[in-house]
């Protein structure tokens, strides 16, 4: 029999038969009610595992009570490595992480340990929680309690955390809050039949519609959402045993206009103003307090381009409590370079206005180009340390390199400013004072040898016009 809480939550308790569980481990699972004489069929909001029929061209997911039994079940051998002062982030999707689609095993077993030789001391994962549409990346979550199973079963994903831990890696969760699948047979839309705008997931209307991601949009002031939402952060940190999350899409939950068509300039109206989605941020600062309050090591970033202050302020200091931001405008930068621009063409001084393009009292990650969909070899080439730079036993890096009389000065200087990025905000400050004082001189340089060239132009005009009077002499010409 259902019952229903003082909070308006419906619930219904199944006994056990004969001492085992009503519902056995793998079962399929739906959620059916009626609504105006019509049986609608849902998955389960919390459901943990899903699987899809592949030999049916857009089959929706069926839910799976996932209960295995202890023998089955994955126990954790591994404690999780201490937070590292500078972090080193590594960002991945399992499945295309080589050359062939992986699973969580197969990437835990082969190719955790070559991140880990790489110097990395973290793992973001990407495209954890379930989504059927796989070129979404992982951004149009269905499922938010459910392993994607495409690359293996809840029990392999706690392997691979293990697997990582026992590296030394910690590993991070790429986490969808700012907005959900609209799909409705194996998705979160179409719980809202029957019920009033309050009661749903998402907000009625256009405010529930993201329309450049074709996705709905949830609505922060719903406690049920609020509890949805916070629950789903503890279940991954408790169950998987991840060290943190990478939030994405922070920009859209911080404005009513979710960042579309808009530049910010620094300007604090920008920031603080009706356009500003309070509810989104309260969430967020109930989300960091209790990523927080359950492990004071965690790591949270923020994935947010429009610069906003106070976002990696703590809560208790009335910022949104965010460790880091991270920006994506290096990584675009680069893109630009290689494939639009040749060598000659780097701007220094956008280089550096890129990478000061920050609040200074905030800690930011840069993200750089992601390098999970190249091949291994290409991995191989892209991430070994310059030779001039010296990892230390925590791979962070030697803060002293090695000058070559070969390399021009503006050379010297990018690679200064390249490894003080990774040192933070105090190095990167003197490095880019370094390649100023570089540019000034490269300045210096070509003013002084554009001079010289002019007075070289000046002497060759005048040898050509005594060539010209010694021909015209030589041909019996007068000559003034």
């Amino acid at each position: 029999m259902m019952t229903k809480d003082n909070f308006g939550v419906w619930s219904i308790k199944i006994s056990h038969v004969d001492g085992k569980p009503a519902i056995p481990h793998n079962s399929k699972v739906k959620f059916r009610f009626r609504h105006d004489g019509v049986w609608v069929e849902r998955i389960p909001a919390w459901i943990r595992y899903t699987i899809v029929n592949t030999s049916k061209f857009g089959a929706p997911y069926d839910g799976v009570h996932w209960d295995p039994p202890t023998s089955e079940r994955y126990v954790f051998k591994h404690p999780r490595p201490r937070r590292p002062d500078i972090p080193r982030i590594y960002e991945a999707h399992v499945g295309m992480s080589g050359e062939k689609p992986e699973v969580y095993r197969e990437f835990a077993d082969n190719v955790l340990p070559r991140i880990r030789a790489k110097n990395y001391n973290t793992v973001q994962l990407m495209a954890i929680m379930e989504h059927s549409y796989y070129a979404s990346f992982g951004y149009h979550v269905t499922n938010f309690f459910a392993v994607s199973s495409k690359s293996g079963t809840p029990e392999d994903l706690k392997y691979l955390v293990d697997k990582a831990h026992s590296l030394g890696l910690r590993v991070l969760m790429d986490v969808v809050h700012s907005h959900a699948s609209k799909n409705v047979t194996d998705g979160l839309n179409g719980y809202d039949v029957g019920q009033s705008a309050q009661e749903s997931y998402f907000y009625a209307g256009d405010r529930g519609y993201h329309k450049l991601w074709d996705s709905r949009l949830f609505n922060y002031t719903n406690w049920e959402v609020l509890r949805f939402l916070l629950s789903n952060l503890r279940y991954w940190m408790d169950e998987f045993m991840f060290d943190g999350f990478r939030f994405d899409g922070v920009t859209s939950m911080l404005y009513n206009h979710h960042g579309i068509n808009t530049s910010f300039t620094g300007n604090y109206k920008e920031y603080f103003g009706l356009d500003t989605n309070v509810d989104a941020i309260i969430y967020m600062m109930l989300a960091n307090h209790l990523i927080h309050k359950l492990l004071p090591e965690a790591t949270i970033i923020a994935e947010d381009v429009s610069v906003m202050p106070v976002l990696c302020r703590p809560v208790d200091e009335g910022g949104v409590g965010f460790d880091y931001r991270q920006a994506m405008a290096i990584p675009e930068r680069w893109v630009d370079y290689l494939k639009n621009k040749d060598a000659q063409e780097l701007s220094m001084s956008g280089i550096s206005q890129t990478l000061n393009n920050r609040d200074k009292d905030q800690d930011a990650i840069e993200t750089t180009i992601a390098q999970q969909t190249t091949p291994r070899s290409t991995f191989d080439a892209v991430s070994e340390i310059p030779s001039h730079i010296s990892p230390t036993s925590t791979f962070e890096h030697n803060s002293q390199l090695e000058t070559s009389p070969s390399k021009l000065p503006i050379i010297q200087a990018l690679e200064a400013l390249l490894l003080a990025e990774r040192q933070g905000a105090a190095a990167l400050r003197d490095a880019t004072d370094i390649m100023r004082r570089q540019i000034e001189q490269s300045d210096a340089l070509l003013t002084k040898t554009k001079q010289e060239m002019d007075e070289v132009r000046k002497k060759q005009a005048k040898t050509d016009q005594i060539l010209r009077l010694l021909i015209s002499g030589a041909q019996g010409n007068p000559t003034s």
